[in-house]
C-alpha cells in the first residue's frame, strides 16, 4: 500500500474553465473548446495546511507523485511513447526517469547503497538518457507498477530517517534528507508540467 492519506482523499484540482462566447466561436483549425476537453478525475490526496514539517514535505511530494501517475494512466503504449515535438520527452520516459530519481536520492545517496537491479545494468555510458529511452521496452502497466513499488520502498526509507539525516553524493557533497524532500517536490512539479502538455495533446485531459 502507498503511505496512508492523513486527510480527505479529495483535493483541490483545477476545475473546467468555462469559455466565453467569443472563445467557443473560435474557428481556427485544431481549436478545441475548453468546454469539450476531458478532465482527469478528482481523486488526488489533499495536503494538510497546518501540520509539522515532515508531514508537509511528505504530503506535498506524494501529491506530485500521484499527479505523475495520473498523467500516464489510461493510455496505450503508443500514447505513452508519443513526443510533443521538438521535445524528446514522453510520458513513459518521464515516469521511468522519476523512478530512477527516487532510487538515486533515497537508496543511493541517503542510505548509501549501490544502484539496485535491474537499474545497475543501465547503459548510460552510450546513452545518457537510457532510463527514458528504454521505456520502449515496457508496457505502461509495467512502468507504473515499477514506479509504485519504488514509491513504497523509498517512502519506508524516508519514514525511518530524521530530516537532519545526511547522505553523500559521489562528488563528496553532503545533503540532508530535508533538502532531498524539498528538491524532489521541485523536480516532480517541473516534470508534471512537461506531462501536462503531453497528456493534453493526446486526449485533451487537463488538471492535476
Amino acid at each position: 500500500m502507498l503511505p496512508p492519506r492523513i486527510s480527505s482523499i479529495f483535493a483541490m484540482a483545477r476545475g473546467p474553465q468555462v469559455p466565453s462566447a467569443s472563445r467557443t466561436a473560435h474557428s481556427q483549425p485544431g481549436f478545441v473548446s475548453l468546454a469539450t476537453r476531458m478532465l482527469l478525475p478528482m481523486d488526488l490526496p489533499e495536503t494538510q495546511r497546518i501540520v509539522d514539517e515532515r508531514t508537509t514535505l511528505t504530503e506535498m511530494l506524494n501529491y506530485q507523485r500521484t499527479v505523475m501517475v495520473r498523467k500516464v494512466s489510461g493510455l496505450t503504449k503508443e500514447q505513452t511513447l508519443t513526443r510533443l515535438e521538438p521535445s524528446t520527452l514522453t510520458l513513459a520516459g518521464l515516469l521511468r526517469h522519476l523512478t530512477l530519481v527516487d532510487i538515486y536520492w533515497f537508496i543511493m545517496v541517503l542510505r548509501g547503497e549501490a544502484m539496485p537491479p535491474p537499474w545497475e545494468a543501465g547503459d548510460w555510458e552510450s546513452d545518457p538518457d537510457w532510463e527514458m529511452t528504454s521505456a520502449t521496452d515496457f508496457t505502461p502497466e509495467e512502468i507504473i507498477a515499477d514506479f509504485k513499488n519504488t514509491w513504497r520502498e523509498v517512502s519506508a526509507v524516508s519514514a525511518d530517517m530524521d530530516l537532519d539525516h545526511t547522505g553523500t553524493r559521489s562528488d563528496g557533497t553532503v545533503i540532508s534528507h530535508r533538502w532531498v524532500l524539498a528538491h524532489l517536490i521541485e523536480e516532480y512539479a517541473r516534470h508534471n508540467g512537461h506531462a501536462d502538455f503531453i497528456r493534453e495533446s493526446l486526449d485533451g485531459s487537463t488538471g492535476d
